[in-house]
C-alpha cells in the first residue's frame, strides 16, 4: 500500500532475513537505499552491512563486506561486519585469512567479548596449532572479563582438550558444573575427556 515507506522497506527486508528468505529480502534492503540516498531515517548502514554479509554467505563474495568495512561504520555494526567475515573464511578452511581478520577486528575493537570468544573457537575448530598459546589467551581474557559465563570456561576447556593438557580441560569443565549444574554439554565433555585421557 505504501512501497515508498523506507521503515515499512526496512521492517519487510528484515523479517524475510529472520525466516531465512535472504532471495526475498534483497529487494527490500536495496529499497531502503534507494528511496533514502541521504540516510535521512539513519537505517542504510545496517541495510548495507545485512546485504553485504548475504553476499558473502551465500554467494561467497566477501568483497562488499570488505567494502563495507573500509567505511569505518560505528562498532554494533563493525563488529558484526569482521565477525561475519572471519566466520566466512572459518568455514571455508582459510585459517591465515581467519586469524588475520580477528587480529586487524581485536586491535580496532579490543573489548569485544563476542570477537574474542569467536576468534578462540575459531583456532579450536581449525586446528591451528601454532595459534594455541593465542587462543588461551584469549579464553582466559574472556574469563577475567565474564568470570561467571559458562562460555568462556567451556572455550577454555576445548582448548586445553585440543592440546591433549586433560587434567586442565577437566578443571575448566569442573568449573562449567559448578556454574550450571543443568548444562548436558558440560557433563558430556566431561565423559569425553575422560575417555580421550584413559582416565
Amino acid at each position: 500500500a505504501t512501497p515508498s515507506d523506507v521503515g515499512i522497506q526496512y521492517r519487510l527486508g528484515r523479517k524475510y532475513l529472520a525466516r531465512w528468505e535472504g532471495e526475498s529480502a534483497l529487494p527490500h534492503l536495496r529499497n531502503v537505499l534507494r528511496l533514502d540516498p541521504r540516510n535521512s531515517q539513519g537505517l542504510n548502514p545496517e541495510c548495507t552491512c545485512l546485504l553485504a554479509t548475504y553476499q558473502a554467505d551465500e554467494k561467497k563474495d566477501v568483497q562488499p563486506l570488505r567494502a563495507f568495512i573500509a567505511t569505518d561504520p560505528e562498532e554494533p555494526l563493525l563488529a558484526r561486519a569482521y565477525a561475519s567475515l572471519a566466520g566466512c573464511y572459518t568455514r571455508a578452511g582459510n585459517a591465515p585469512a581467519t586469524v588475520a581478520t580477528y587480529e586487524t577486528a581485536l586491535k580496532r575493537l579490543p573489548a569485544r567479548t563476542d570477537l574474542m570468544r569467536a576468534y578462540s573457537r575459531a583456532i579450536f575448530e581449525l586446528k591451528i596449532e601454532d595459534r594455541y598459546s593465542r587462543g588461551l589467551e584469549l579464553a582466559r581474557e574472556l574469563i577475567g572479563l565474564l568470570p561467571d559465563k559458562l562460555g568462556a570456561w567451556m572455550e577454555l576447556g576445548y582448548l586445553y582438550q585440543q592440546m591433549k593438557d586433560f587434567p586442565q580441560a577437566r578443571e575448566a569443565f569442573l568449573k562449567c558444573r559448578e556454574l550450571d549444574l543443568e548444562d548436558i554439554s558440560v557433563v558430556y565433555q566431561l565423559g569425553k575427556n575422560a575417555l580421550l585421557s584413559g582416565k
